[in-house]
């Protein structure tokens, strides 16, 4: 049973894989509904609903959420909506709705409020805008799910690169953090990669990604791998006998569901994350007869 098919990694509704909208198509949707009416039909140079330290002194806490869903210009939009699109369609179908509201609201809350932090630090008050820390937070999330999931992009949409989702972290905090330094230490709000790219708010959002993956879900997770103890996986039976192979998506458990090796759901299952069981779900990576312990079934 994949981790995100238990009932605690669910949300109440059954929402996730089912058919219709999403939550993750209703953010790109509200996203893109304030960017047209702001930018093409009221012509804001410069968009209302930021958040900044002024805003939360006198009392405006509410831009602390409404500042996730203004963008400053064109590319801001489709490059947080596209990524949006492909890490938040896969964890919350890992997840469900709940824990996916919490890792991507409190995502961007946090960055925003590291991001103040930092340039208050400096002397500054910048209004602040953006999903970056939340999309950051859903990235970081997924990748303690899956960390050694692989995929290619094009990059600078020219040079492929294959990379796990571990490696891809891994280099986004970097550079982030990297980049943020230079600002501070060279006293300027303006980014080496052009305009003012709030490097801390993705980073406030990728700790609180990797905090909630790694601690929230993974307490959860072990959980129910204490409950599951002494779980023992046989070949399934045919007519009484054993089958003599281990096809892929076929395995049982004994005793309990847990463990169910589903064929397509081959990330962030328990079995593939788990070293002991390993084994047994690794037929279903490779297609081949692995893992089998015994020959017939207990009892």
């Amino acid at each position: 049973m994949g981790i995100y098919n238990r009932d605690y990694m669910k949300d109440s509704s059954g929402t996730g894989r089912g058919p219709g909208w999403t939550i993750v198509g209703w953010l790109i949707a509200l996203n893109v509904a304030v960017y047209v009416i702001q930018h093409l039909l009221l012509d804001q140079t410069s968009p209302g609903g930021g958040f900044s330290l002024g805003d939360l002194f006198n009392g405006r806490f509410y831009t602390l959420v409404t500042s996730l869903f203004v963008h400053a210009g064109i590319m801001h939009i489709v490059f947080n909506m596209a990524m949006l699109f492909f890490a938040g369609k896969e964890l919350l179908a890992r997840v469900g709705l709940r824990h996916f509201l919490w890792v991507y609201f409190l995502g961007g809350i946090s960055g925003t409020v590291l991001e103040a932090a930092v340039t208050a630090l400096q002397g500054y008050n910048v209004n602040q805008i953006g999903a970056s820390g939340a999309i950051m937070a859903l990235i970081c999330a997924l990748a303690t799910l899956i960390p050694w999931h692989r995929f290619s992009f094009l990059f600078f949409f020219v040079i492929p690169v294959t990379l796990t989702m571990r490696t891809f972290v891994m280099v986004l905090i970097g550079l982030d953090l990297v980049l943020g330094l230079i600002g501070v230490f060279s006293a300027s709000t303006e980014s080496l990669l052009g305009g003012k790219v709030a490097h801390f708010a993705h980073l406030g959002g990728a700790f609180w990604g990797l905090f909630y993956g790694w601690v929230i879900l993974g307490r959860l997770n072990r959980g129910q791998k204490r409950k599951n103890a002494g779980l023992k996986l046989v070949p399934r039976t045919e007519g009484g006998t054993v089958s003599g192979s281990w096809p892929m998506g076929r395995h049982v458990a004994a005793r309990s569901g847990f463990g169910q090796c589903q064929e397509g759901n081959r990330e962030g299952t328990p079995l593939a994350r788990d070293g002991a069981l390993h084994g047994f779900c690794s037929g279903c990576h490779s297609g081949q007869n692995v893992g089998r312990r015994s020959e017939k079934p207990d009892g």
